[in-house]
């Protein structure tokens, strides 16, 4: 099950490794790309680093399609299939198990910034500092639950 996993990180890494924003002047963090090999062979010596999103996306599509028969027993959806199951529910979003696009609108007013999240959170629960039975202080909330 582990090996399945990391087919689905190698195909991650790359995918963010080769993406655009990544150019001659602006390139990828050597180090980032050392710690995750030697996490992965870390963790896994005899594992096969793949080198390149192409090869990790062809790898994850090898895996899909040898436990495809498998799954299109328990989730017919899945290969577009009707299944009567009442529980089996299609994702909503289809059934490409893709790699997620960070992308973001322009018209996005609804982002906050780390110090207006930190100013709400501080806002919502207000603390009051007191002693513990050793002295040091201690911080009790305030807010009612």
């Amino acid at each position: 099950m582990t090996r399945i996993h990391f087919l689905f990180s190698q195909r991650y890494f790359w995918f963010k490794y080769e993406d655009k924003y990544w150019t001659a002047e602006n390139p990828f963090p050597v180090g980032i790309h050392y710690l995750f090999k030697d996490t992965l062979t870390s963790l896994r010596p005899k594992i096969c680093l793949v080198s390149s999103f192409e090869e990790a996306s062809e790898a994850v599509r090898q895996m899909q399609m040898q436990f495809a028969p498998v799954l299109s027993d328990h989730m017919p959806w899945l290969f577009g299939g009707g299944g009567s199951d009442a529980d089996s529910v299609p994702p909503a979003l289809g059934s490409d198990l893709g790699t997620i696009l960070e992308v973001a609108s322009e018209g996005d007013e609804d982002v906050c910034t780390e110090s207006e999240v930190a100013d709400a959170t501080d806002a919502e629960t207000e603390t009051e500092e007191s002693l513990s039975h050793d002295g040091r202080p201690v911080k009790k909330s305030t807010r009612s639950m």
